[in-house]
């Protein structure tokens, strides 16, 4: 069983479909874009990145030119069985991770950073949430661990784009040339990943993520001054 699935966007795109928020969720969220927004200026930020071609979805990201972070949200009202699998997948594709949690949840977000020590996390507790539900601002976090740098899996990083995206990508590189049958999403991981650097296969990924049309709550897309024209 490959741990990267094979999916097509359309199939990606049915399970981005939003169910409802909590309060408790929505006041993590406007606390970690606040998060990103201080620590990263210039960064679009999107909420529920499909990631690994549809397998899973990073609750918000923030997306640089050149730099990618993933944050996984935990409220109290959450369960966390799959909390290791999902940081394990993020952790794979993403140069910086995040867990923000509710603090019922420290604990275990303590295990995973043992188990995978560049992983950050913060934690709030529900009375500052409600708190900050209330009075309409982010809540304040505590941070616990600090986020390291890791060098992302060539496969499970271009896995974040789409074969349009990654067929754009090459034929701008002279990887590929212009075909009536593009080559498949495998095909074009392989060949772009033999030829570029992983800053290079990063810098190309947040290009297409940040003019990439969002699914749910987002900035606004790069567009190109000759596509704005």
């Amino acid at each position: 069983m490959s741990l990267l699935a094979d999916m097509t966007r359309s199939q990606a795109e049915l399970r981005a479909t939003r169910r409802p928020v909590s309060w408790a969720e929505e006041a993590m969220r406007n606390g970690v874009e606040a998060f990103y927004r201080e620590r990263f200026p210039g960064a679009r930020i999107v909420h529920e990145l499909v990631m690994d071609r549809g397998k899973v979805r990073a609750d918000v990201c923030a997306i640089g030119t050149g730099h990618l972070v993933a944050a996984e949200i935990k409220s109290g009202y959450d369960a966390i069985d799959r909390l290791i699998t999902q940081a394990a997948l993020f952790r794979l594709a993403c140069p910086e991770l995040w867990l923000f949690v509710d603090d019922r949840h420290a604990r275990d977000a303590e295990i995973i950073h043992y188990l995978m020590p560049t992983i950050g996390f913060a934690t709030c507790g529900e009375i500052e949430l409600r708190k900050a539900s209330k009075e309409g601002r982010a809540p304040v976090w505590s941070i616990r661990r600090e986020a390291r740098l890791f060098r992302p899996d060539p496969e499970a990083l271009l896995s974040l784009l789409w074969v349009g995206e990654l067929t754009e990508e090459a034929v701008a590189a002279r990887i590929v040339t212009p075909a009536k049958r593009p080559l498949s999403h495998g095909s074009l991981v392989k060949r772009i990943s033999e030829v570029m650097s992983n800053a290079e296969m990063l810098v190309l990924v947040c290009r297409q993520l940040r003019m990439r049309t969002a699914q749910w709550r987002a900035d606004p897309p790069d567009v190109p001054e000759e596509m704005a024209r």
